[in-house]
């Protein structure tokens, strides 16, 4: 189990960057709230979590802590996947322009 101080801290986190997005604040309860942001904490390293929030920030319009909380896996494997669909890319186009060089 996370500390207290670093649950509270993941939902600051989201209301810093949901106040960011929005220009309004959400309304969290955060007692209520630290046990999703425990099970966060748990599940991911601080890294991942900050690509997770990055990432769902940036594609999501009306953001929501259920939302981020129920579907960071969903996001984390997206970017990762995303990821390595861009190394792949690069990899191929070097194939090819080396491909295409040699004839």
């Amino acid at each position: 189990m996370a500390d207290r101080t670093k649950r509270f801290a993941v939902l600051s986190k989201f209301e810093k960057m949901f106040k960011q997005k929005t220009g309004r604040a959400v309304l969290l309860n955060k007692n209520k709230e630290q046990w999703a942001a425990d099970a966060l904490l748990e599940t991911y390293t601080p890294q991942e979590l900050d690509v997770i929030f990055t990432h769902y920030f940036k594609v999501n319009d009306s953001p929501t802590w259920n939302g981020l909380a129920y579907n960071a896996d969903k996001v984390l494997a997206y970017v990762q996947e995303a990821d390595a669909d861009t190394a792949n890319r690069a990899e191929q186009r070097k194939r090819a322009e080396k491909w295409l060089n040699e004839s």
